[in-house]
C-alpha cells in the first residue's frame, strides 16, 4: 500500500513538472510573438512615413469617439436614485496636402462635436411624501467647433517659403457664423525639421462674422501657427500630435486669441485604437460675450431683471469684471437656487475627450 502511494505522489510530481515547463515554454512563445508583432508595427510606421514623404497629394481622415451611458433605478447610495446620464463625443478630422520640390499646399479640417442628456428623478417629496415624476432633458450641445485652414507654400529653399494662409472658425450647431473668424494673411512658412511646420504671418485681415456689436472687431495683425499635426512614433502604436495656432491684433490687444491642441493615440487594431484630446484657448471677446449673455438672462430675487436695456448696452472690456462681480452678489442673495461663480477675468479654456481612434 506504502508502496503504491509513493508511486503515485511521484507520477503527480512528474505531471507537475512537466506541465509546469509546457506552461512557461507557451509564456516564452507567446513573449517571442509579441516582440515580432512590435517589431512588425514599427517597420509599417516606418513605410507609411515614406510614402507621405514622396511628392504628390497625400489624402486622410481619423478622429476619436467618445460615449459613456450610466443609469440608477431605485439605487439609494447615490444622490438621485433613479437617473440616468448619457454623454457622446465626437471628434473628425481630414486633410489633403499636396507636397512638391518647389511647393506645397496643405488643406485640414477639424470638426468636435459633443452631446449630454441627463434623465433625473428628484425623488421623494418630503413635505407629502410623494414621488415627484421624472425630470426628462432632452439632449444638449455641449462641444460645438469648426477650423478649416489651407496653406500654400512657395520654397525659396528646402526649410523656408513664402506662404499665403486661410484660416476659418466657427461654430456649427448652435450660432453658426456668430461668431465666425476668417484670417487671410501672408509671409513665411518655416520647416526645421520633418513634420514641424512653423508659420508667421504679419500681414494678415482677420474678418468678423457676429451679431454683437462692440465686441469682436475686425482688424490686422500677425497670425502665427505651430503644427506637428502629424503622428509621431514614440513608442510602437503610440503617436502623438500638436497644433498651436494664434492672432495678435495690431488696434487692439483685447482681439487676441491663441489656440493649443494636444492629441494621443495608441493603434490597437486595423486604424482602430484608444486616444485624448486636450485643448487650451484663450480669449477675452468671448468672454466678453459671454458675459453679455449671461447678463441679459440674470434676475434678482424678486424676478426682475439684473440689468435694464441700457446697461446692457454697456458692456464692455473696461468694465466686464464689475459686471461679474455684479453677477456673482446677486446670485449670492439666493443661496437655496443652484448656481456657479463666474470668474473675475478671462479665464483659458479647456476641454478633453478620451474613447476609441479610428483612422481611416
Amino acid at each position: 500500500m506504502i508502496k503504491n502511494l509513493i508511486l503515485l505522489a511521484l507520477a503527480l510530481v512528474v505531471v507537475n513538472t512537466a506541465t509546469a515547463q509546457t506552461v512557461e515554454e507557451y509564456k516564452a512563445q507567446i513573449a517571442a510573438k509579441n516582440d515580432q508583432i512590435a517589431a512588425l508595427q514599427g517597420e509599417v510606421g516606418a513605410l507609411e512615413t515614406k510614402i507621405l514623404e514622396f511628392p504628390g497629394w497625400t489624402f486622410g481622415t481619423y478622429g476619436l469617439v467618445g460615449a459613456n451611458f450610466t443609469g440608477y433605478n431605485d439605487w439609494f447610495n447615490v444622490e438621485n436614485a433613479n437617473s440616468s446620464l448619457a454623454t457622446i463625443s465626437v471628434g473628425l478630422n481630414g486633410f489633403a496636402r499636396l507636397n512638391e520640390d518647389k511647393y506645397f499646399w496643405r488643406n485640414d479640417a477639424k470638426l468636435n462635436l459633443g452631446w449630454t442628456k441627463n434623465i433625473e428623478d428628484v425623488g421623494l417629496n418630503d413635505a407629502v411624501g410623494a414621488i415627484n415624476k421624472d425630470l426628462e432633458l432632452g439632449f444638449t450641445n455641449n462641444a460645438d467647433a469648426l477650423n478649416v485652414t489651407s496653406l500654400f507654400g512657395y520654397k525659396f529653399t528646402p526649410k523656408l517659403a513664402a506662404s499665403v494662409l486661410a484660416d476659418y472658425r466657427t461654430t456649427v450647431l448652435t450660432n453658426f457664423n456668430n461668431p465666425g473668424y476668417l484670417d487671410i494673411g501672408a509671409g513665411v512658412t518655416w520647416l526645421p525639421i520633418k513634420d514641424l511646420i512653423v508659420t508667421l504671418h504679419p500681414l494678415n485681415y482677420r474678418i468678423i462674422f457676429s451679431d454683437t456689436d462692440g465686441v469682436f472687431e475686425p482688424s490686422l495683425g500677425l497670425k502665427y501657427v505651430v503644427d506637428y499635426t502629424r503622428a509621431i512614433n514614440v513608442l510602437n502604436g503610440v503617436s502623438w500630435s500638436s497644433k498651436l495656432s494664434g492672432f495678435y491684433s495690431y488696434k487692439d490687444t483685447n482681439q487676441n486669441d491663441w489656440t493649443w491642441i494636444n492629441a494621443f493615440g495608441f493603434k490597437a487594431w486595423k486604424g482602430i485604437g484608444i486616444g485624448a484630446e486636450f485643448g487650451l484657448r484663450g480669449s477675452k471677446s468671448e468672454f466678453l460675450s459671454n458675459i453679455s449673455k449671461i447678463g441679459a438672462a440674470e434676475l434678482r430675487p424678486d424676478g426682475t431683471n439684473l440689468f435694464d436695456e441700457t446697461q446692457l448696452t454697456q458692456f464692455t472690456f473696461d468694465n466686464v469684471d464689475t459686471r461679474v462681480e455684479q453677477i456673482n452678489a446677486n446670485r449670492a442673495l439666493s443661496p437655496d437656487v443652484p448656481s456657479v461663480e463666474l470668474p473675475s477675468s478671462s479665464p483659458v479654456q479647456s476641454y478633453w475627450l478620451i474613447g476609441l481612434t479610428y483612422t481611416l
